[in-house]
């Protein structure tokens, strides 16, 4: 059956530097505590497919002005222990701190960065060529193939999401036609 997208089967990735965006965004009780690991579970097979590549997560967790809008520094503890393996969290989306720690990462190393919903623009209800045009991009350069969408059913299109097509030169990167 011919797709009209790549699969992880479908690239070399050993050495690359994998850009995911997984839905990491759990229950959490006052204490910062996740309550239910479910969403992280779904993802340990896809990353440890990844074990040669540099990965790079961008998740989010809550909103703005809940209770358990809080940074990813408790995700990154559960999937290192998860993993076993350490995940190290980066207090920064796309700025300097983000992106030297992505240049900076070797194979088998996974970042988990910061909360994309501190960045308010990552709320802002927006066509997909805008969204293609802020402060994220930077980050998403940084990447030489994108792993996207967050769960089998997403409420709506994933905001970085948006930036594949625009960037569809990259090595690796795949061109579907819901990216553009």
């Amino acid at each position: 059956m011919m797709r009209d997208y790549l699969t992880i089967d479908d690239i070399n990735l050993k050495g690359k530097t994998i850009l995911c965006r997984l839905d990491l965004n759990s229950p959490m009780d006052p204490k910062g505590i996740i309550l239910d690991d479910s969403r992280f579970r779904s993802h340990l097979t896809t990353l440890r497919e990844l074990e040669d590549s540099k990965v790079v997560i961008l998740s989010h967790q809550s909103r703005p002005g809940k209770s358990d809008f809080t940074t990813m520094e408790p995700h990154s503890r559960l999937l290192s222990r998860l993993m076993r393996k350490h995940v190290d969290y980066i207090d920064d989306i796309f700025g300097s701190h983000a992106i030297n720690s992505i240049r900076r990462i070797g194979n088998g190393d996974i970042l988990l960065l910061e909360n994309t919903r501190f960045y308010s623009e990552e709320s802002l209800e927006r066509t997909p060529k805008e969204h293609t045009r802020t402060h994220m991009e930077y980050t998403c350069l940084q990447g030489e193939v994108w792993r996207g969408g967050g769960s089998d059913r997403c409420r709506r299109q994933d905001r970085q999401g948006q930036l594949r097509g625009r960037y569809s030169g990259h090595p690796g990167l795949s061109d579907r036609p819901d990216a553009r």
